[in-house]
C-alpha cells in the first residue's frame, strides 16, 4: 500500500513544479504578489484606502479569470505571451492609478507613503511584465507541415490506382 502511494506521489510531485514556467502561471503568481504588496502598502492608510482595496480585490479576481481563460483558449507561443503581458500590465496600471487617485485625499504623511507605494508597485509591475515576456513557453516546438489532401479518392492501403478497369474504389 505504501509503495503504491509513493509511486503515485513520485509521478505527481514534479508535474506542478514544471508547470509553473509558462507565462500564465507566472502572471497568476504576480497577480497574487501584486495584490499582497498593495495591501501591505495601503494598510497604514486604511480608512481612506478601503475603496481602493475593494477595487484591487475585484480586479484581481477578474484578471485571474481572464488569465485562466487565455490558458485554455490560446496555444503557447508569442501571441499568448503578448496577451498575458498586456492583461497583467493593464491590471497593474489600473491598481497603481487607483492608488495615485487616492493620494490627494490623504494628509501629507499619507501622500508620502502613497508615493513610495506607487514607486514600489511600478517597479514590481515592470519586473513582472519582463518576466512574463521572457518565460520559457515563448518559442513553441515547430509544427510539421500538413500533408496535402489527395485528389484521388482511394484507400490508403493502395499504392496507386490500378489501370485498365481493375479493382478500384467503385468496383469493390
Amino acid at each position: 500500500m505504501t509503495t503504491a502511494i509513493l509511486v503515485i506521489a513520485f509521478f505527481l510531485i514534479p508535474r506542478p513544479a514544471a508547470a509553473q514556467t509558462d507565462c500564465v502561471s507566472i502572471a497568476l503568481r504576480h497577480v497574487d504578489e501584486f495584490e499582497a504588496a498593495l495591501g501591505r502598502a495601503v494598510e497604514p492608510l486604511m480608512p481612506e484606502a478601503a475603496p481602493a482595496m475593494e477595487e484591487a480585490s475585484r480586479r484581481s479576481d477578474e484578471t485571474a479569470r481572464m488569465l485562466r481563460n487565455i490558458r485554455w483558449s490560446d496555444e503557447p507561443g508569442p501571441r499568448r505571451q503578448r496577451r498575458v503581458a498586456r492583461v497583467f500590465d493593464d491590471y497593474a496600471a489600473a491598481l497603481i492609478d487607483s492608488l495615485r487617485s487616492l493620494a490627494p485625499r490623504l494628509d501629507p504623511d499619507g501622500r508620502k507613503r502613497a508615493a513610495e507605494a506607487v514607486d514600489l508597485l511600478e517597479g514590481m509591475r515592470l519586473e513582472a511584465v519582463e518576466e512574463i515576456r521572457t518565460s520559457t513557453d515563448s518559442h513553441p516546438k515547430p509544427r510539421e507541415p500538413r500533408r496535402p489532401v489527395p485528389l484521388i479518392d482511394r484507400s490508403p492501403f493502395e499504392d496507386k490506382p490500378e489501370e485498365g478497369g481493375g479493382r478500384g474504389m467503385w468496383d469493390r
